[in-house]
């Protein structure tokens, strides 16, 4: 009797450890977020009130990391971003990402206006940046800035309220100029 009680409880114990294997190892239903490389670039802006830290590159749609998504038009030409709209987003930025598609980007819009200096730590591409002014026209442009140019810090010796992210060329490519206005989101 007590031979048969061991082998007993020995098939119970294989039984429970089959089970939790099979919990740990079958296909679990999950929300599908796309694989994201592990490439962090950064851009820094930085203002008179704060400093933040901002990452670049990817793919759009769908958002990676929770921003919301809008379209800038400028000339004609159509831009998806990912907003930054607050100091936890501008400070993640494009992180994770590896590159920009040619009509993407990020728009970053500050709740006032404010002297914003970009720099280029860490980034692994080179991208044009746009600042505007509250009303929507372009008041300066560092076009095609190098990850190279660190730590050197890129923006107009006046006040701006949104900065955009785009492909390096790109405002060159689609005749983008200072003087231009743009509709944002």
């Amino acid at each position: 009797m007590q031979h048969r009680t061991k082998i007993f409880i020995g098939l119970i114990v294989a039984m429970i450890v089959l089970l939790i294997l099979a919990w740990y190892t079958w296909p679990q239903e999950t929300t599908s977020v796309p694989a994201v490389p592990a490439v962090t670039s950064a851009t820094t802006t930085t203002s008179s009130a704060s400093s933040a830290t901002t990452t670049s590159a990817s793919v759009y749609p769908p958002p990676s990391l929770g921003e919301t998504n809008g379209i800038v038009t400028i000339g004609g030409q159509t831009i998806y971003v990912d907003l930054a709209e607050n100091p936890a987003q501008q400070e993640l930025g494009l992180g994770n990402r590896a590159s920009l598609g040619a009509h993407q980007g990020m728009l970053f819009i500050f709740p006032t206006d404010d002297i914003h200096m970009f720099w280029m730590k860490d980034m692994s591409f080179s991208i044009d940046m746009i600042w505007f002014s509250a009303d929507g026209t372009i008041i300066y442009i560092a076009p095609n800035v190098a990850p190279s140019t660190y730590p050197d810090a890129f923006g107009p010796n006046e006040v701006s309220r949104y900065v955009l992210e785009v492909p390096a060329n790109f405002a060159a490519t689609y005749g983008i100029k200072v003087g231009n206005q743009a509709t944002l989101p």
